[in-house]
């Protein structure tokens, strides 16, 4: 908003209620002249391979934000908002649509309605503001063909104890109390296929419909894509934990299982979270 000479930070007030705009709050409204602009800023916290993404997890009240501000038209100057990168060496910036797939979309639709400023900045020892500022750029092209509800998945499972199990085909084995990893896909549908992973009571397709059953906590992991890249999944998770039941959940494919063990839940564990920004957070070559 270059030229803008005065930034006034909102305050919701009985005889200032042109400052709200239907259920929302914005943070500020830039004047210059008879120009008025309402801006929204959203601080920006995950990113990794020169990528940052918001948010970090579902956000109803940003995708609000978003739908709320576009409706104020589209004549300029246009409404603005603004998402403060924090880390001056990022280069591209991404609506997080693994966790958060409606804010996404609703972005792709309202772009043009918006101006979106993703602004990376850095801060010193002292919380100043270093002289690097830039804009991030946003690969629309990438957004449009990734953004869609297919991929592959991650399931974490907890045992509470020592269970012996029935699994199909497999037969009976013992599984260790802790955690397991599941590696899946579904190319079509992929949030369908999560809530059926969450949902004990349904009829029994796949060997981890039965060690599911028996399991204590259930935590999906998406990773949208248009490729599927659970074998590529499973071989990276193999470097950080223990490969489980052999025969598991592979049927269709040569990797030796589709299943992993942990004793420590996989989400304290740095290898796992390397695993996880690997393939959520794609690396410049493929942007």
């Amino acid at each position: 908003m270059s030229g803008v000479l005065s930034v006034y930070p909102m305050v919701l007030q009985a005889e200032n209620l042109a400052l709200r705009v239907g259920h929302s709050r914005f943070d500020f409204l830039l004047k210059k002249g008879n120009d008025v602009v309402f801006m929204e800023v959203k601080s920006v916290t995950l990113f990794g391979n020169g990528l940052a993404m918001f948010p970090d997890a579902v956000t109803e009240r940003g995708r609000r934000h978003l739908d709320e501000l576009a409706s104020l038209g589209q004549s300029a100057p246009r409404p603005t908002v603004l998402f403060l990168i924090h880390n001056p060496d990022v280069r591209w910036f991404l609506p997080e649509c693994h966790a958060d797939l409606a804010f996404a979309h609703t972005l792709l639709e309202v772009r043009d309605a918006l101006r979106i400023l993703p602004v990376c900045v850095g801060w010193n020892r002292s919380l100043e503001l270093e002289d690097r500022l830039h804009l991030a750029e946003i690969p629309w092209d990438f957004l449009e063909r990734e953004a869609k509800d297919r991929g592959s998945y991650l399931l974490i499972l907890r045992l509470s104890r020592d269970k012996r199990v029935e699994i199909g085909k497999l037969g009976l084995r013992t599984f260790s109390k802790g955690f397991y990893v599941y590696v899946g896909s579904a190319m079509a549908n992929l949030a369908s296929r999560l809530d059926r992973h969450l949902r004990k009571r349904k009829n029994f397709h796949w060997h981890i419909d039965h060690l599911r059953q028996c399991a204590d906590e259930c935590l999906p992991l998406a990773i949208r894509s248009s490729r599927r890249l659970e074998c590529e999944l499973a071989d990276a998770l193999r470097a950080v934990l223990t490969p489980s039941t052999t025969g598991f959940g592979c049927s269709d494919c040569a990797c030796a299982t589709h299943l992993f063990y942990s004793p420590e839940h996989p989400l304290h564990a740095a290898g796992f979270h390397g695993v996880l920004q690997r393939f959520r957070m794609p690396s410049g070559e493929y942007l």
